[in-house]
């Protein structure tokens, strides 16, 4: 009887790893990417507001106009730092997977 041959160290399975692994990696950048098409729809729709009520320049226009700036700003700080943290998750992934060296 042939003694089965341990693999688990072979450069085939190790490649397969890295491959399953960079998928997921791509796959959770892709998710993050939509997740930012999203946001930018919301900005759209926000600097659309703000410009209608800057156009109709009514005596409340001004506290509105803040107040939808402020959500922008809120909406754009937090995006910002979600994807601060994913460019750090992806860059540990490709060093770890043998891209920068």
């Amino acid at each position: 009887m042939q003694r089965k041959q341990d693999t688990s160290s072979t450069p085939q399975l190790k490649a397969a790893e890295q491959l399953s692994d960079l998928k997921a990696t791509g796959q959770s950048a892709l998710w993050d990417l939509q997740a930012d098409m999203g946001h930018f729809e919301w900005f759209g729709s926000l600097m659309w507001a703000i410009m209608r009520e800057a156009e109709e320049a009514r005596p409340t226009s001004m506290g509105v106009i803040k107040d939808l700036a402020s959500i922008g700003n809120y909406l754009a700080v937090d995006r910002a730092n979600i994807l601060c943290g994913v460019c750090a998750r992806l860059e540990a992934s490709l060093e770890g997977e043998g891209g920068e060296q």
